[in-house]
């Protein structure tokens, strides 16, 4: 419970069989700082080093330093030197949520973040606020399908795959956004809507 960390740990732990339920809370970070940092670990590991550990880790996060994630969840059931992630929501605020499903996989020396996702946009007047976009082409923007990939330790990502409420349609599958800042967010959902 001290004042100046930026992260807490609470957990119950029953010790035969060893099994425990446990909440990691960060917040103050960087969300490339926790993917780099935190999330990597949790997806690739010696799976010896986990021997007998059986349980549950709730990752939250909050009041995040980025433009638009401010807080999220991201579950992990950890059980015969296997950790798995559950449920994963990034709360945009008044925008919508994100479902994502996170992975790691290493290519040619790199090890790429991947995350396929979906927004459920709640409130598209604030979506095109946000991205700059006149709200009448939004009415009917309900979903937003689209994957993220970022090679950890880059600030860059890139989006690929985006679909919009229909999770089938294949038009703007093939094309790739490199995103460096905000703006290039918004040109590139620009692009896509219009």
């Amino acid at each position: 419970n001290k004042e100046n960390i930026n992260f807490k740990i609470d957990s119950d732990i029953q010790l035969k069989p060893f099994y425990f339920n446990g909440e990691l809370t960060i917040h103050d970070k960087k969300i490339e700082n926790i993917i780099d940092n935190i999330f990597l670990y949790m997806f690739l590991y010696d799976e010896n080093y986990l021997g007998n550990i059986n349980g549950n880790l709730k990752v939250k996060l909050s009041n995040l330093n980025n433009k638009l994630i401010n807080k999220g969840e991201i579950d992990f059931y950890i059980n015969e030197k296997k950790i798995k992630s559950k449920n994963s929501m990034i709360d945009l605020g008044k925008i919508g949520n994100i479902e994502t499903k996170i992975s790691f996989n290493e290519n040619q020396g790199d090890i790429i973040f991947s995350s396929k996702n979906v927004l459920y946009v709640k409130n598209y007047i604030e979506f095109a606020k946000v991205f700059q976009i006149g709200f009448r082409k939004l009415k009917n923007l309900e979903k937003i399908y689209f994957d993220l990939e970022r090679n950890v330790g880059d600030t860059n990502f890139t989006i690929s795959n985006i679909r919009i409420n229909n999770p089938d349609d294949k038009k703007n599958a093939k094309k790739k956004f490199a995103i460096k800042n905000i703006q290039n967010l918004r040109a590139s959902i620009k692009k896509v809507i219009n």
